[in-house]
């Protein structure tokens, strides 16, 4: 759509080339984050236990927001954001 727009006009020359080069920027961000994991993920390939040293390597942290009750049932969302690459949606 980014080409598209500017394709349109809707972009200028110099809005374009800013806006590849983040998009750019961020895919690379992410292809790195990604090597980071498997490479972290390669040396578990049995694990029999859930560790606090295994747990630091692969969450890089955790959000638990305060209990709803207006359902009647007691609920509470808790985010896992695992290291490198963020939260997975669930």
């Amino acid at each position: 759509m980014l080409s598209e727009d500017h394709v349109a006009n809707k972009l200028s020359d110099e809005r374009f080339e800013k806006l590849s080069a983040d998009y750019e920027a961020e895919q690379n961000e992410k292809a790195v984050n990604v090597g980071k994991l498997l490479a972290i993920v390669r040396r578990y390939t049995d694990i029999q236990e859930l560790t606090p040293t295994l747990l630091r390597e692969f969450v890089d942290k955790i959000v638990v927001h305060e209990a709803d009750k207006s359902s009647g049932k007691r609920q509470q969302k808790i985010e896992i954001h695992y290291s490198f690459i963020g939260e997975l949606a669930g």
